[in-house]
């Protein structure tokens, strides 16, 4: 099994994308927020997860799979500071939310509170939960190629069958914690990085555009890895000067698809209090170069 234990501490920045990671080159990567990215080290260790099942899919699945996946759970507990038995993966964050309202029982009369800024999917899992009766009838798309022609049968009983997901970025727990660790140095010096570089490349390309980061009373919203700026964009409902504000979200769209075609690069974007705001995630892969 493939290992970084042999790997040496390294300095954050762009010597870590370099030598840790496998971005374009040309690439800018300032949204781990949306998708993350895991090291070449994890990577491997991802693959020789992968090589193994497809060598004894059977035993490694029904056998060796839950063992690997307790381990994680319980790195991930340990990391956290939780009970094991509070500690599940699940594929992503919309899944969860909804598990959640799913399992929670409202009555009449019941509200349920969420910011406006809240992603799409899970603020239509609000809305549907807060409607939902208890017969529902729904009309699915639903992709049928692998059985095409393999068979006679109901169309309809294909959809029984969800079929598997590939689990072997859960059982990459450990190895990530270990390249946290050994590598990076720990939790605290990650923190440390991320929140300064976060706070500084923030402050940094504000100063350019002339605005400001989005802060609270308590100077306490930027204590994270992200920051958001405002860009220098004036909306107006009566049309002085300024655009609409109805135009917002198409403003936000054309702001990040030019961040992607000219600048090779990708950043959220979010119409929010009358501005458009942008999302900048810092990592240790990252330095404030890439913020200006």
């Amino acid at each position: 099994m493939p290992s970084h234990m042999g790997l040496e501490a390294t300095t954050f920045g762009q010597g870590t994308r370099d030598e840790h990671f496998a971005f374009d080159p040309a690439y800018t990567p300032l949204n781990h927020g949306s998708y993350g990215a895991f090291p070449t080290a994890i990577r491997n260790h991802q693959r020789a997860l992968q090589d193994r099942i497809e060598a004894r899919s059977d035993p490694y699945i029904r056998f060796t799979i839950p063992e690997l996946l307790q381990r994680s759970r319980i790195g991930a507990a340990t990391l956290l500071g939780a009970f094991i038995d509070d500690v599940v993966f699940v594929p992503n964050a919309t899944t969860a939310v909804n598990t959640v309202l799913r399992n929670l029982r409202f009555i009449e009369g019941d509200t349920i509170l969420y910011f406006c800024t809240a992603y799409g999917a899970c603020e239509k899992a609000i809305h549907f939960e807060a409607k939902m009766e208890d017969n529902v009838d729904t009309k699915d798309d639903i992709d049928g190629m692998s059985s095409v022609t393999q068979g006679p049968g109901r169309f309809g009983d294909l959809f029984k069958w969800a079929a598997t997901i590939d689990q072997t970025p859960y059982l990459c727990v450990p190895e990530a914690i270990k390249f946290r660790t050994d590598v990076c140095g720990g939790e605290d010096k990650i923190r440390y990085y991320c929140f300064n570089l976060a706070r500084d490349g923030g402050h940094s390309l504000a100063k350019i555009l002339g605005t400001e980061t989005m802060q609270n009373s308590e100077d306490t919203l930027g204590q994270c890895c992200f920051t958001n700026v405002r860009l220098p964009l004036l909306f107006n409902t009566e049309r002085r000067g300024g655009l609409e504000c109805a135009e917002g979200p198409d403003v936000v769209k054309w702001t990040m698809d030019r961040a992607l075609c000219e600048f090779n690069t990708w950043i959220p974007g979010k119409y929010y209090a009358g501005a458009v705001w942008v999302r900048l995630s810092a990592q240790i892969y990252l330095g404030i170069k890439d913020f200006e």
